[in-house]
């Protein structure tokens, strides 16, 4: 469940309407005395009991929650940010989902000599959406991020920045960095990286890493290549 406001300390009654409320009482059937755990996308959990229920204003569902416990769930470390080219249709919001799941920080669409699809701002609002969605089912307590467009030279400059190419290294371990703790992977477009665009990352001091054996289409890259990080740097 998600809660747009936090609630007090342990204790207090908390009440939620809404499709939260419409969710947790009508498709989930919970009710009265049952446990619920709802978070705010920001780490913040609350662990709650469901104290009553009612119809509000134009029968829409209400419910009380007795806060019995919250908690502050930090980032996982490190803070693996995507920034690639949208893959076109349906495989945008795809991606999207299997970014959340496997626990990347956030995503921005980027843009480079070879990008054909520019995401709108309605568009962008969408993944917000299919972002908070995903963050409730899959259990993270902190939503995946949809940031503004950006350019290859500025996405070069990025914290941790790494370059997701054929022609690098097959990626073991994390990189030794000033910051360890944020890693910005570039993935590129359906026809790839210009050779002008790999000169500039490595020009810039941006190391190039594979992550797999295989091309890959632009959401599988970049979801695997956020996996394949978060996965062996929890157990580094």
């Amino acid at each position: 469940m998600h809660l747009p406001e936090w609630p007090d300390s342990p204790g207090s009654i908390f009440s939620i309407d809404g499709e939260e409320a419409h969710h947790a009482l009508r498709v989930r059937r919970l009710g009265v005395g049952d446990i619920v755990r709802a978070c705010d996308g920001n780490g913040h959990l609350m662990i709650g009991e469901i104290a009553a229920t009612r119809r509000g204003r134009g029968g829409s569902w209400e419910l009380d929650l007795r806060v019995l416990e919250t908690r502050v769930i930090p980032r996982p470390n490190p803070a693996v940010h995507i920034v690639s080219a949208a893959p076109k249709g349906d495989r945008l919001g795809e991606m999207i989902e299997g970014l959340s799941q496997v626990g990347a920080a956030s995503w921005r669409p980027l843009f480079s000599e070879r990008t054909v699809v520019e995401p709108s701002d309605t568009k962008l609002e969408r993944l917000q959406r299919i972002a908070l969605e995903s963050m409730k089912q899959c259990g993270r307590t902190h939503r995946l991020d949809i940031l503004p467009p950006v350019g290859l030279s500025e996405a070069l400059m990025l914290p941790g920045a790494i370059i997701a190419d054929s022609s690098g290294e097959t990626w073991g371990r994390l990189p030794a960095q000033d910051n360890g703790q944020t890693l910005t992977i570039l993935v590129g477009p359906e026809g790839g990286w210009t050779d002008a665009e790999l000169a500039e990352a490595l020009s810039s001091s941006v190391p190039a890493a594979c992550f797999g054996i295989h091309t890959m289409r632009i959401e599988t890259a970049a979801v695997v290549a956020a996996g394949i990080v978060m996965h062996l740097s929890a157990r580094s």
